[in-house]
């Protein structure tokens, strides 16, 4: 062994536990003395080979520094390294120049901290300004030196700060900024901004701060983006306060550039606010085109630390103020400390009032900075708490703008209409998805009885800024964001009703007409078009907004004239014709052009032509008009628009002589004459001004407008009987029926041709087919409708009649032709063609074995397009067709066969009917499916039937596509099929037969399943004709039978919990009535999520009205279901789960479970018999001990006064027992004192009473009051309040209270005890208030239907009812506060004088008691100049300091309000991790209420306690200490115990039993908390802050100099 190895030998383990910091003085003095006696000089500098360092030494020893070097495996690699080149150092300190240049090639690419080490060697000789320097650090391309790899940049400016060369930093720094602004990838920026903030700058600065600030501005003036402004601040945070230390910190306050920059930094997540609910796309757009939230946060927070620097120079009372209320906003999560800088903002708003000359230097604190700290708290996307609360405040007038006379702030004028769409309603609008808009607030301390509605309180703040908008420019700019996409379509349908209904009120009531430009109602009626199409919009929801927008258009006035289209775009989201609609029409006739009130009427005539000559179509619109197609959507849109334009503006018009049917008809004249040209003509080239006449006569006659002399009225001669309409009517009619029947020809493809002459259709042809198809024959019908003596429609219809008929007569495939005709036969059929009931059986017969035989049809697409048309025709005509024979009278075998038939072939021919004719598919099944049910005659035969019926029903249902036309088709199933004559038919079957088919009962269950928990639109439509199929049967002594099957079911479903209604599903309704006139309803009041139960409660509410209910419903029905009820709530404990006290957590399935368990119970209470209430009386006190909420236990309370009132003899033995135990917590103690207060002192008390007071029931007495007075001790106040008042009301039961005893007798404590309750003043006081506290439980009213359904609900929509213990809680608190006035000693009386809050305003008047709140302060770590990456920043706090080595592990704790507080401790205290058994835990409400969100700033790890040792060890073998909290016999008192320099695993023990013996192995040592009090344990939350208080408070002694 050489002796350079040797060396290294001896200095290994030095090495290896040594940090790079102290090897270097320790290596020095040890080279120093063991001096090598190889002594080379070292002449070149270029050398990159660490071997030519050691020329000097053998070939042995060069071999192995080469091993050294590039050894990767081992742990101390760097300090191996570091020993080598000190070696070097100290052989050639002689040619240090030399040898300090040779070092820098070596280590040119190593670790920053092996170079930053060595580089502490060479320090004084660095220094040297002759040293040359290696190629890589001389070379003068920026460009290549900064895009290198991370490491040479780091090193490279390491070695020019510790060289001393601020030129080569400047060059460095401004190279620097300028990458770090193009990059885009955060992880890049941060590796270039680290060297700049940790070397270049302390080289820099003081002496270079001009360059440095000139450099920052030069590159702010050249690109201010927020990326930019990231690169800048980091270095300006810097350069602020050493040139505010200098004499140049006036002119910082006084640069406008400055202020500007502090602005754009505040903005940041501010500004350009994007609404807080997106589409898709626009999330999209937004993430592409926005920081990310922390880099926002970032920026906003250096801001603010800008203006803090500089107002401290300058000690600025308004900007102290400010940042003060700025910086509490972003450091602040805990709504209650952010709740306290209202006052503040007020006065800052009232002075920016009167300072809004913002340009001038310094400027004042104007609007501009105001509302920018109002908007920074209003749309923070994780805090909705404080968003709401701080909307609540502002409503309130209490932020800043004034609402009543005597507050302080700004007029509601000031705000922006800018301002209040983007931040103020885009931040209300996002509470309904997260914490609702109901606002629970306290006055004095005391919750609010009632909470306060904030949909109100936008209403009127509101209303009143409408009504202060002065300005024609500002009310322009209102209307426009008002009726943008940004609201219409983005924000909740019901913010958006709001915001029309409050707009169109206020805009009544100022009678000022706001401007609004064209092109503001073209975006606004496509917003609604998009919206309303979507579906997603309730119907309810859709009428208020048209109602409230016509209104809010009737107060409008347009800025130049409005086109037509724009005109009609608006119409078209109308019905119709609306009739009701004042608003509307007034703004037609009078809105449009006030000048001349006679236009509108003047106008609709051409604008009708204009349409039908196609004129009102941009060239972009306009397409060539195809057969296929038919006329667009846009087409029918504007047509029905028209005929409404020409409606309004001559209806009730006093200026217009005109009707609208002679606006109308000219321009239906003219379109419906170029029919003939258009038929001859193969091109079609006139057809589609014909089609959109047809538009017009179609939605004319629709509208009622036109008819049979087209001015509204039927002409009828003198029998009364209607005449044909005039001959230019029947030419136009003849027209218009001729090209409809050209048109249906025109669809279909004959001899393999298609008649449009463009080739074979396209994908998706068939949908398209038949929805022109259908849009002809509604043509067909609603143009016969209105003119039914025209003869030229009667004659056209009965030709198609005559002609198609018996073409289809023996016709078993049907071709081309025969589609043609059968689509022909459905439309004159529609019209109301008279055919006689032989022909119609006959074409019956011949249409259920007809199918489509598609030769000559080359391609497929054509091929299926017609076979969807063959079925559309085929059961439009049979729909006809069976109506016409369900009217007369036929043979019921050859109907029955047909009826039969057709549910064959509608089983068959489901998938190939097109979504256009389900509808008539089901109108055909359900009038045969009756008539077959009606004939049935029982047996095998019916129930087969009777299942066809339904399968078939349920498989054309289940192919519908729409909403409407589903729920249509659901009530026509359960119209059929749920009758009380099938169901009871079906029960009877069931009790001769077991295994016997039930296809009603499956039915149920299929639908039911089918609807789930989502949609419960189903359930409700179900179980109401359910309900009534089992009530309303022909005899009383039947009712209810029919519900015997079905007992799993109702137990299911009334404990099921249906999820919330959305408001946005158009298709649903809230307590669907009853089907009929069954006299059977809901409470109005009924929660949404609860009206599917509540129709179940209903059923066994109305069987509680029969005095005659089958003794099989008692027996089979309701016991067997209160049995299972009961099992369902009871405590899992005894279900045979382990045993658990923890409490069920609110909304959760167990929970709602228990609710409406215990709900229903109370209902069926009323069925009640003695062997059945004996099971529910165990049950009940069973349930009384198990941990619950107030909410659930007051329903067990209400039933379990219910059965005693009921069967006291039955009740009062277990309540007695129970209520004389001594292990009862205090939970089940208030509920027994509950019980026991409503029977012996409430309004039941004459029930109850007597079953105690009779003289065989003497013991019960004196057991009942032995088991209540030890009570008047109790810790807890409620308990005892009502003890106090039980005895009091016992003890005269017991003995004449009246009577003196001069000698003590075995009762004379009770004497003593009722004289002091009598005598005693503060128990009368109590006594008087608890009065009519019992009379508040309305047992019998909460145990009916409208009883549970009227109580309120949470937010989770289960029941809330006002618990007895909070009123009587409130009674107690009454009695202490009436009590503090007389009894309360005077020197109490002073302190709350004293603690009374003082007014500041009147106080010092110094800067920092501008404020009267705690001040956040940002600390300058949080502000991250160096962009670390996020991997990075988790080695520090969320403040940006470092964190400690110290991980807390908690997985023996189980509380969660534990969890929370160290979780909340471990952040404060910048703990490294928190270890629990459960990271779920950290989801928990409580968990983070308590913890205040500290759990999402803290790394939160889980380790359950099964593999606790297991993670124990490995930490220990990682080189963690672990130190145990707990009293041993070995345990150090924790004011004794000195933490080691080494990472440390605090391990906490459990709530009661502490650490478990096999854990104490693991750990390390333990210590003890110091006590003197006589509990001799502290919470484990508690012992768990005091040692990571004593750990912190002990690592920063050490850390100090």
């Amino acid at each position: 062994m050489t002796k350079l190895q040797s060396l290294f030998q001896s200095v290994e383990p030095l090495l290896q536990s040594l940090s790079l910091k102290a090897l270097v003085p320790a290596l020095q003095c040890l080279l120093q003395v063991s001096s090598s006696s190889h002594n080379k000089v070292v002449t070149t500098t270029t050398t990159t080979n660490i071997v030519s360092f050691f020329e000097g030494f053998d070939e042995e020893d060069r071999s192995w520094v080469n091993s050294i070097w590039n050894n990767r495996k081992k742990t101390n690699t760097h300090s191996h390294k570091l020993f080598l080149l000190l070696v070097f150092w100290h052989q050639h300190h002689n040619s240090q120049n030399n040898a300090f240049s040779m070092i820098l090639s070596v280590c040119w690419k190593e670790s920053y901290e092996l170079l930053d080490a060595l580089l502490d060697v060479v320090v004084v000789v660095a220094h040297d300004e002759t040293i040359p320097l290696p190629p890589q650090i001389t070379q003068t391309d920026e460009t290549i030196r900064i895009q290198d790899s991370h490491q040479p940049w780091k090193n490279l400016c390491l070695v020019v700060q510790r060289l001393q060369r601020p030129t080569m930093g400047l060059d460095l720094l401004k190279g620097g900024v300028q990458q770090a602004v193009r990059v885009t990838d955060d992880t890049e920026r941060a590796a270039l901004m680290g060297p700049i903030i940790h070397s270049l700058l302390p080289l820099l600065l003081p002496k270079n701060c001009e360059p440095v600030e000139q450099l920052m501005w030069e590159l702010y003036e050249a690109d201010s983006s927020p990326r930019s402004l990231l690169v800048i601040t980091s270095v300006l945070c810097i350069l602020f306060p050493v040139l505010l230390s200098q004499q140049e910190g006036t002119s910082l306050w006084t640069q406008a550039k400055v202020w500007e920059l502090i602005y754009q930094c505040l903005q940041q997540g501010c500004q350009n606010v994007t609404p807080m609910k997106h589409t898709g796309l626009r999330r999209k757009a937004a993430a592409e085109t926005t920081l990310q939230e922390s880099h926002s946060q970032l920026l906003r927070r250096r801001g603010l630390y800008l203006l803090r620097v500089m107002e401290e120079q300058h000690s600025h009372k308004s900007w102290y103020k400010y940042v003060a209320c700025f910086e509490t906003a972003e450091m602040e999560q805990e709504p209650h400390l952010m709740d306290q800088i209202w006052g503040s903002v007020q006065e800052l708003f009232a002075e920016a009032s009167h300072n809004e000359a913002y340009k001038a230097m310094p400027p004042g604190v104007s609007f501009r900075w105001t509302f920018l700290l109002l908007a920074r708290i209003l749309v923070s996307p994780d805090l909705p708490v404080v968003r709401k609360l701080t909307l609540y405040r502002l409503f309130r007038g209490e932020a800043g703008i004034i609402r009543q006379a005597p507050q302080k702030g700004a007029p509601l004028a000031s705000i922006n209409p800018d301002f209040l769409f983007d931040v103020i309603l885009q931040s209300y609008d996002s509470l309904s998805d997260s914490v609702g808009l109901t606002m629970h607030m306290e006055e004095d301390g005391k919750k609010k009885n009632s909470a306060e509605d904030m949909a109100e309180m936008m209403h009127d703040f509101l209303y009143e800024y409408i009504l202060t908008l002065d300005n024609s420019k500002v009310r322009g700019q209102f209307l426009s964001r008002l009726l943008s996409n940004a609201v219409v379509c983005q924000m909740h349908h019901k913010t958006v009703v709001q915001l029309l209904e409050c707009s169109a009120s206020a805009m009544a009531k100022s009678g000022v007409k706001f401007p609004v430009e064209q092109q503001v109602l073209v975006n606004v009626a496509t917003a609604f078009e998009s919206l309303f199409s979507s579906g997603s919009v309730a119907q309810k929801y859709k009428d208020s907004l048209l109602e409230n927008f016509a209104v809010v258009l009737h107060h409008t006035v347009a800025e130049q004239a409005l086109s037509p289209q724009s005109i009609l775009a608006v119409l078209g989201l109308y019905p119709l014709v609306d009739e009701d609609n004042t608003a509307l029409r007034e703004w037609i006739q009078t809105g449009l052009n006030s000048e001349k009130p006679g236009w509108a009427a003047g106008a609709g005539g051409p604008i009708a032509t204009a349409f039908v000559d196609g004129m009102l179509l941009s060239s972009t619109q306009q397409e060539s008009w195809n057969p296929k197609i038919g006329t667009s959507a846009l087409d029918k849109v504007t047509a029905k628009a028209a005929v409404s334009f020409c409606f309004l503006a001559t209806s009730a018009a006093t200026e217009s002589t005109s009707t609208s049917s002679e606006l109308l008809w000219p321009a239906i004249n003219k379109g419906i004459n170029h029919a003939p040209v258009a038929i001859a003509t193969p091109s079609w080239s006139m057809a589609d001004r014909v089609a959109r006449a047809l538009l017009l006569l179609e939605y004319g006659c629709q509208a009622q407008l036109l008819s049979g002399m087209g001015n509204g009225d039927l002409v009828v001669d003198s029998a009364n009987q209607m005449m044909p309409p005039p001959s230019n009517v029947e030419r136009v009619l003849t027209n218009g029926f001729d090209f409809i029947h050209h048109h249906i020809i025109g669809l279909i493809a004959q001899d393999g041709q298609d008649v449009t002459r463009e080739g074979s259709f396209r994908s998706g042809n068939a949908r398209i087919l038949s929805q022109t198809y259908s849009g002809l024959i509604r043509q067909f019908r609603i143009i016969h409708k209105a003119f039914p003596s025209s003869m030229a429609l009667s004659s056209g219809n009965a030709s198609i009649a005559d002609k198609n008929l018996p073409l289809l007569v023996g016709v078993r495939k049907a071709d081309v032709k025969t589609l043609q005709g059968l689509c022909l036969l459905y439309g004159a059929l529609l019209a109301g063609v008279e055919i006689n009931t032989p022909q119609a059986l006959s074409a019956v017969n011949a249409l259920l074995v007809m199918d489509f035989n598609p030769i000559r049809i080359p391609s497929r697409d054509d091929k299926q397009a017609c076979r969807s048309l063959f079925h559309f025709a085929r059961w439009g005509a049979l729909s006809c067709l069976f109506s016409i024979l369900a009217s007369a009278s036929t043979n019921d075998d050859e109907r029955r066969i047909a009826s039969e038939k057709l549910f064959s072939v509608a089983a068959e021919d489901i998938e190939a009917t097109p979504a256009e004719a389900i509808t008539l598919l089901f109108d055909c099944v359900i009038p045969a499916g009756k008539y077959l049910l009606t004939i049935g005659k029982g047996g095998e035969q019916h129930i087969n039937c009777l299942s066809s019926v339904i399968k078939t029903l349920l498989k054309v249902t289940a192919e519908c596509k729409t909403a409407k036309e589903s729920l249509q088709m659901l009530d026509g199933i359960c119209r059929l099929v749920f009758r009380s004559d099938l169901m009871l038919d079906e029960y009877t079957r069931l009790l001769d037969n077991k295994n016997t088919a039930t296809p009603i009962r499956s039915t149920f269950r299929e639908l039911i399943e089918m609807a789930g928990t989502k949609k419960s639109f189903i359930s409700r439509t179900v179980l109401a004709y359910a309900v009534v199929g089992w009530l309303r049967t022909e005899s009383a002594r039947n009712q209810g039978l029919a519900a015997i099957p079905y007992l799993d079911d109702l137990e299911k479903l009334l404990l099921q919990k249906d999820d919330a209604v959305e408001d946005a599903v158009s298709h649903t309704t809230k307590n669907p009535l009853f089907p009929g006139e069954t006299g059977i309803g809901l409470p109005v009041t009924a929660h949404d999520q609860s009206v599917t139960r509540g129709i179940l409660l209903t059923f066994f509410a109305e069987l509680t009205e029969n005095q005659e209910l089958p003794e099989n419903v008692a027996t089979s029905l309701i016991s067997p279901l209160v049995i299972r009820l009961l099992d369902a709530v009871r405590p899992s404990a005894k279900k045979g789960s382990k045993k658990t006290t923890s409490m069920v957590m609110i909304g959760s399935p167990e929970y709602c479970t228990k609710m409406r368990g215990w709900q229903a119970l109370c209902v069926l209470s009323k069925f009640l018999t003695p062997s059945l209430v004996e099971v529910v009386r165990d049950r009940i006190f069973e349930a009384l001990e198990e941990t619950l909420h107030g909410q659930i236990r007051y329903f067990i309370e209400i039933l379990a006064i219910q059965c005693a009132r009921r069967f006291p003899q039955l009740f009062v033995d277990s309540l007695v027992s129970n209520i004389t135990r001594h292990a009862l917590s205090l939970q089940t103690i208030s509920s027994f004192m509950i019980i026991t207060g409503n029977l012996v002192v409430g309004r039941h008390k004459v029930e109850f009473l007597p079953a105690i007071t009779s003289d065989s029931t003497s013991n019960t007495l004196d057991s009942l009051i032995s088991g209540v007075i030890p009570w008047l001790s109790s810790t807890q106040g409620f308990s005892r309040a009502i003890a106090q008042l039980l005895v009091y009301e016992l003890i005269p039961l017991r003995i004449d209270v009246t009577c003196v005893e001069d000698n003590f007798d075995n009762i004379w404590y009770l004497r003593t005890i009722y004289k002091h309750l009598d005598e005693n003043a503060e128990m009368k006081r109590l006594r008087s208030k608890q009065v009519d506290f019992f009379n508040q439980y309305h047992v019998n009213e909460v145990c009916t239907v409208r009883g549970i359904l009227d109580i309120p609900v949470d937010e989770g929509g289960e029941a809330f009812p006002n618990h007895l213990v909070e009123v009587i809680k409130e009674g107690l608190q009454m009695v202490y506060e009436e009590s503090r006035g007389g009894d309360a000693p005077t020197w109490k009386l002073l302190q709350e004088k004293e603690d009374e809050p003082i007014d500041l305003q009147n106080s010092a008047t110094a800067v920092c008691d501008a404020v009267n709140f705690q001040r956040k302060i940002i600390p300058l770590d949080a502000l991250n100049l160096a962009l670390e990456s996020f991997a990075e920043r988790r080695l520090r706090t969320a403040a940006g300091r470092t964190k400690q080595n110290l991980i807390v592990c908690a997985s023996l704790i189980d509380k969660v309000p534990n969890l929370g507080g160290l979780a909340r401790t471990s952040e404060i205290f910048g703990v490294d991790s928190l270890v629990i058994p459960d990271k779920k835990v950290a989801k928990m409400d409580n968990f983070k209420s308590i913890s205040v969100g500290a759990g999402d700033w803290i790394t939160v790890e889980e380790c359950k306690e099964k593999n606790l040792l297991k993670w124990l060890t490995k930490k220990r073998e990682e080189g963690f200490f672990i130190l145990g909290i707990e009293q041993t016999s070995t345990s150090v008192q924790l004011s004794n115990f000195s933490f080691p320099d080494r990472p440390t695993v605090l391990l906490l023990g459990k709530e009661k039993e502490g650490i478990p013996i096999q854990y104490l192995h693991a750990v390390d040592e333990c210590v003890e908390i110091p006590q003197f009090g006589i509990i001799r344990s502290l919470n484990v939350h508690v012992t768990g802050a005091i040692t990571i208080w004593e750990y912190t408070k002990q690592m920063l002694t050490k850390q100090k100099p």
